[in-house]
């Protein structure tokens, strides 16, 4: 009967929709999934009947019903349940937006309760029984005077329409709903050059990172309504994604009045009510370097017992053949130069780092380098098919994204060695909740399958296995650039910067700064390099292309 009702409510009639809706509420028990499910239904049709005040208060009681029963089972349920739950509710809880402004402070409860999807099957419940506890009253709390949450939520606006809005928390005065994009006008052709916005995300072409992240109109376009919400005086948003905004460094865009903010990408608002703002103690972190790593080593047997090649065997069934890996010359160099900064006493440099080392080995420190190949299988948005909207799913896509370590070309042939490549999927089961800080310097790694819920990719790996602040690429990057990139971010750490200054930095002096490369000549009189050091001059690295792949996040 309630779903006879919402076929009614589809068809505009809402009069015979909440007769139908409301039989169906008073039969079942409200604490049941059925009835929790129909009181869900019940708001949607008060709202497409134009009943707001009703459908918020419905959408309400819906929201404390869903909340309650995650928080009452969460200690019983293991991660993976506790993933396929959230793989089915979390899509539900978004129905809600169709409330839009109207209801600002209370959908923005929910975006950051929804939120939590990546962090859903974290082993500490005690700090997630937290975040999902956390109201915008206590988000509020936590808040300086100059600071604002940013949810940007993605809900059906219409039929077969998807809209992207953002939801926008200041210190004090109300929230406000503001509409975005459409994902029409993300697939739009002739919107970046001849591309729409979504090839341009997919594509490696420079030519197509530089266009559109040099656009301020679509800069302006995205950034203007968050910009009109903020009170005056707002120096510092901390934005939380969604959707295709999880492959979008909008924070790299180009807008007006983009000097003026202070921008921080973060995976949920309800971790800022959490944080610790009082200073802490300067202390040495032990820090861990992989890069130079020789895919086609063959190394000695280093499992006891039955490998897991389930990553192999992953890609293998999604390619039709095994994946292949050339080697990087350039993280040699990359590790080696960070290194040169470090002090030797804090420092762990490996050239030869094989998977189960590596899974062993991540949990003993504070800043964790890879600079090796990231892979993905997928980039793309995906949308459960409305029939499964209240059933339960098993996500296997985290397998498409992670990734080569040494051997990486090799080790699936042999019977007792791991396959060398570490999936997205391998990394939610180790436990890094003691890990400050993981950079994955290498290509694609903030990439993923995109659905409700984020994006499929290492970066949800590395938070649901509790690291803290992450920096990844959205695409394939330059090792020029990027080792200075690195150097430079790595010396204003070391020098007492904050990582969001350190990124700022280096990605300052990567733009408008040129860089002094030390050389010796060959001399053919003497066939050596001569002894004295000459100086090469290369120029800024101001295209987007060079400096805005690198994505920083949760680094507060």
């Amino acid at each position: 009967m309630a779903n006879l009702a919402m076929a009614e409510s589809e068809a505009g009639d809402h009069t015979k929709a909440l007769k139908h809706i409301n039989t169906a509420v008073a039969h079942l028990d409200a604490a049941s999934p059925d009835g929790i499910i129909s009181r869900r239904k019940r708001a949607e049709i008060l709202a497409r009947a134009g009943r707001i005040a009703e459908s918020r208060a419905a959408f309400g009681r819906y929201f404390d019903s869903e909340r309650r029963l995650l928080l009452d089972n969460l200690d019983e349920m293991t991660p993976s349940q506790r993933l396929n739950y959230w793989t089915k509710v979390k899509p539900l809880l978004s129905r809600s937006f169709i409330l839009g402004d109207a209801a600002a402070d209370f959908l923005f409860d929910v975006a950051m309760f929804r939120r939590q999807t990546s962090l859903i099957g974290m082993r500490d419940t005690r700090t997630l029984r937290r975040r999902l506890s956390t109201t915008s009253a206590t988000l509020r709390r936590s808040l300086a005077s100059d600071e604002a949450a940013v949810e940007i939520v993605s809900y059906e606006s219409g039929r077969n329409t998807v809209a992207y809005a953002a939801i926008v928390l200041p210190k004090r005065g109300r929230a406000r709903f503001v509409r975005l994009l459409d994902q029409n006008d993300i697939y739009r052709a002739e919107t970046v050059g001849t591309n729409s916005i979504y090839n341009a995300l997919k594509s490696e072409s420079p030519t197509d990172k530089n266009l559109l992240y040099s656009d301020s109109v679509i800069g302006n376009r995205v950034w203007q309504p968050v910009i009109g919400a903020l009170p005056r005086g707002t120096r510092r948003i901390y934005i939380a994604p969604e959707g295709i905004f999880h492959l979008w460094a909008i924070e790299n865009m180009p807008f007006d009045g983009r000097d003026s903010l202070e921008i921080h990408r973060i995976s949920s608002t309800a971790a800022l009510a959490l944080r610790d703002k009082a200073p802490k103690a300067a202390k040495s972190s032990r820090r861990l370097l992989v890069g130079g790593l020789d895919y086609d080593a063959r190394l000695r047997d280093s499992i006891a017992g039955e490998p897991d090649h389930q990553s192999a065997d992953h890609l293998r069934s999604r390619t039709g053949s095994k994946m292949r890996f050339s080697y990087l010359k350039g993280t040699r160099a990359e590790v080696d130069s960070i290194a040169a900064l470090t002090e030797a006493s804090a420092c762990d440099t490996r050239h030869i780092a094989d998977e189960a080392t590596v899974k062993e080995i991540l949990p003993g420190y504070d800043i964790v380098h890879i600079a090796t190949h990231g892979y993905s299988l997928n980039f793309g948005l995906r949308r459960r098919p409305q029939f499964l909207a209240d059933s339960v799913a098993i996500d296997r896509s985290l397998l498409g994204a992670g990734l080569a370590l040494t051997g990486a070309n090799t080790s699936a042939d042999s019977d007792n060695r791991e396959d060398a490549l570490l999936s997205a999927r391998e990394i939610c089961d180790l436990d890094l909740s003691g890990v400050d800080f993981v950079v994955l310097s290498a290509c694609q790694t903030a990439k993923g399958d995109v659905s409700d819920e984020g994006a499929a990719g290492l970066v949800r790996g590395l938070k649901n296995a509790g690291v803290k602040t992450v920096m990844a690429t959205l695409w394939c990057v330059d090792d020029r650039s990027t080792m200075l990139f690195m150097q430079e971010f790595y010396r204003l750490l070391d020098s007492g910067a904050s990582k969001h200054e350190a990124y700022s930095g280096a990605r300052h002096r990567l733009r408008h700064e040129p860089t002094k490369i030390p050389y010796r000549r060959f001399s053919p009189a003497i066939m050596a390099r001569e002894r004295s050091t000459s100086y090469r001059i290369l120029p800024p690295f101001d295209a987007p292309y060079y400096w805005a792949p690198f994505i920083l996040i949760d680094d507060f």
